[in-house]
């Protein structure tokens, strides 16, 4: 990650002594941007300091500006596959946010993790008039005629926990942006190991926002000299299969003794990767993910499975979020920065905080929203 990359995370992402001082001072503090090491106790450290603060949940919420009259409006809510967990619920809370609005929703469209169909339900939602649409965990890129379709026509389109950059103007993310959730977790990883973890990712290519992580995690290692990081791709499909199959040959090629930690690009693979792993007798790894799913963060509380950490990301806010930008967008007003919010750290210790499998705001979402949007 260059210096100009790093810049644009913004709040979400601020140097490790700032984060150490305003911790230590009872302020809030954000994640670290890459840095070269001066040494590896350092690393562990600073990796230290920086799990904590993100198991305390210290990181301030950024909020919208200001109450607005959203109006009566049509939404359309696509889902990236209602297989997927994170995606179904993430719809479930836009579809809420909506109806507190007081506005007319689409069912939930399902895109089954399939670009032609997600880009065929944004084209009917213009065809049948909606007024916005709100995407959740769909890549722009992907159905990019169809997004251009819709900024056309002059309507709003949010994406829950997505990753467009590309899309300036066109696509309102409401997102953790990944890269943090990423570099935290892989702190935890060298904090665990006392800086000499043999560590394996996987990421999905299909999810923008899960390269994004990969590329924190990826920073994090990079300044842990002692440990060992190494990363392969694996398709969404792995994900209705047994073992899954990329994870099965993985640990053929690393026998015991040359790893101990597997990071998964979200939490719907671990605990087939854990049960597996069991299966084989390798019950030396340590499995992580992303997002909090209510099973695996169970498993984790209970140490079942090898399961040991994963990032939660706030879902209900998000989808609220989106419902308020495109809200914003069509009453003519500012919209506001989205697209960094906190995550929050789960492991053994504060597991049971997390078991609704996201992330609560220490403030009542739903109380916020409708607080802003006068009728």
């Amino acid at each position: 990650m260059g210096g100009k990359r790093l810049a644009s995370i913004g709040a979400a992402v601020a140097a490790a002594v700032l984060l150490v001082t305003a911790a230590l001072a009872g302020t809030a503090g954000t994640v670290a941007p890459e840095r070269t090491a001066t040494a590896n106790a350092d690393v562990v450290t600073e990796a230290k300091k920086i799990v904590q603060q993100y198991v305390n949940s210290k990181i301030p919420f950024t909020k919208p500006n200001g109450a607005f009259s959203i109006g009566r409006h049509k939404v359309a809510i696509i889902s990236c596959g209602q297989a997927g967990i994170g995606c179904k619920q993430m719809s479930a809370f836009a579809q809420s946010a909506a109806k507190a609005a007081g506005w007319t929703t689409s069912p939930t469209y399902d895109g089954q993790f399939n670009p032609a169909k997600q880009a065929g339900f944004v084209q009917q939602s213009l065809q049948q008039g909606y007024d916005a649409i709100v995407l959740a965990s769909i890549d722009a890129a992907s159905i990019k005629a169809a997004v251009d379709a819709a900024a056309a026509k002059g309507v709003p389109v949010a994406c829950i926990m997505c990753w467009n950059p590309g899309f300036k103007g066109k696509v309102i993310d409401t997102t953790t942006g990944g890269y943090t959730g990423g570099y935290v977790l892989a702190n935890w990883v060298i904090a665990d190991s006392n800086g000499k973890a043999k560590a394996l990712g996987f990421r999905d290519t299909a999810f923008p926002i899960v390269s994004e992580r990969f590329r924190g995690v990826q920073a994090a290692f990079r300044r842990c000299k002692s440990c060992t990081y190494k990363q392969q791709d694996i398709p969404t499909t792995d994900l209705s299969k047994p073992g899954p199959p990329t994870f099965t040959g993985a640990l053929t090629r690393y026998p015991r003794g040359t790893l101990d930690y597997v990071m998964n690009p979200y939490d719907f693979f671990s605990l087939s990767m854990g049960t597996t792993a069991k299966s084989q007798g390798r019950t030396e790894l340590k499995i992580t993910g992303f997002d909090a799913w209510s099973d695996a963060v169970k498993a984790i509380g209970a140490t079942k499975l090898g399961q040991a950490a994963t990032i939660a990301a706030p879902f209900e806010y998000v989808s609220w979020a989106a419902i308020d930008q495109v809200g914003r967008k069509l009453a003519g007003r500012p919209t506001w920065k989205s697209n960094s919010l906190p995550v929050a750290l789960v492991v053994k210790a504060n597991a049971k905080r997390f078991t609704s499998g996201y992330y609560r705001p220490p403030f009542n979402v739903q109380t916020l929203f409708k607080s802003l949007w006068k009728k």
